[in-house]
């Protein structure tokens, strides 16, 4: 089975390596590669003359491909793949689906029967990022995906607690990458006091704000405490998003069951838990401090501790896709 990728391979990485692997497995490949003129078209800037480019790949190629590969010259986007009824496959990385489906619709369109799609997961690095061109480039990263500049991360919040949890969070998810954390004001867009979904849709919203306004930052940070409903009762639960540019990914906090007493108060969300609380311990501001949790628990416990589990258990997808769980 003939094998079609393609790309504009500005620099041959470990997750390009890959997906010509996974290309490989059952059959020949046809490699597309853009033209310098096609990737100028693209927005494609800095990068190695298409010489340069192909000759990189040719040599790869060459060792693990056993003479079962051709490279050609893209002066436009689909190339061979639209038109050549040999190729029955194409190989492709999750955010080209609508690239691949587009061909797709071409090759209909001229006769031919349609590819079939094998998408192949990202390459992360040690950032749990995807591997990029463009990522190294910018000396963010090498080839293989090791860190080489501070890993900027932006939290859409001034809350102390929120960025005392996401300190010691991040020192545990990465031990041996230098980070640096930019705190700045954003807007959940939601109620102060969010209920359900309307929490995870403030984190979201407080993430990508974050990222936007945090120059080179590889991350968004939102967090949001909100009220959950379960056996009749209301449990206080925070919910962090993580925001790469690209995509986001949830985790979050554990959890604890309000007084009776206290969730009457809240149901119809005319009241925030945090002007309750201040009323009831005479700490003012207490949702910046050491949270209700602190409060109801007779200091057991730190609101920082349910902000840094919920950053945490947003790292778990990007921790499980670098080791090849999907």
């Amino acid at each position: 089975m003939k094998c079609a990728v393609g790309g504009t391979f500005a620099c041959l990485h470990l997750g390009h390596k890959r997906l010509l692997l996974e290309a490989l497995k059952n059959g020949s490949l046809v490699v597309g590669v853009s033209s310098d003129a096609f990737a100028a078209r693209m927005g494609k800037k800095g990068i190695a003359p298409y010489r340069e480019r192909e000759r990189a790949l040719r040599e790869y190629l060459q060792k693990c491909a056993k003479g079962k590969f051709e490279i050609v010259k893209l002066e436009e986007f689909a190339g061979p793949a639209a038109t050549d009824a040999s190729i029955e496959r194409i190989a492709f990385g999750r955010e080209k689906l609508a690239a691949a489906l587009r061909i797709n619709s071409m090759r209909r369109k001229n006769g031919l029967a349609a590819l079939e799609l094998a998408q192949v997961g990202h390459f992360c690095g040690e950032d749990f990022k995807k591997v990029s061109s463009s990522l190294i480039a910018a000396g963010k990263i090498d080839a293989r995906g090791k860190r080489l500049a501070p890993l900027v991360l932006g939290i859409g919040s001034k809350n102390r607690t929120k960025i005392e949890g996401a300190r010691r969070a991040l020192k545990r998810v990465f031990p041996k990458i230098k980070i640096r954390i930019v705190a700045v004001g954003a807007d959940s867009k939601v109620p102060a006091q969010p209920f359900g979904s309307q929490t995870i849709k403030g984190a979201i919203n407080r993430a990508k704000e974050a990222y936007a306004k945090t120059s080179g930052a590889d991350y968004g940070i939102g967090i949001e405490s909100g009220l959950f409903r379960f056996e009749g009762k209301l449990f206080d639960i925070a919910f962090c998003a993580l925001y790469d540019g690209e995509e986001y990914t949830l985790g979050n906090s554990m959890g604890f069951a309000l007084p009776h007493s206290i969730g009457k108060e809240l149901v119809g969300g005319k009241k925030s838990m945090g002007r309750v609380v201040e009323r009831l311990s005479g700490i003012s501001g207490i949702g910046r401090k050491k949270g209700a949790i602190h409060f109801f628990s007779g200091g057991l416990l730190h609101r920082n501790e349910m902000n840094w589990q919920a950053l945490m258990c947003a790292f778990i997808p990007r921790i499980a896709a670098k080791n090849g769980i999907a």
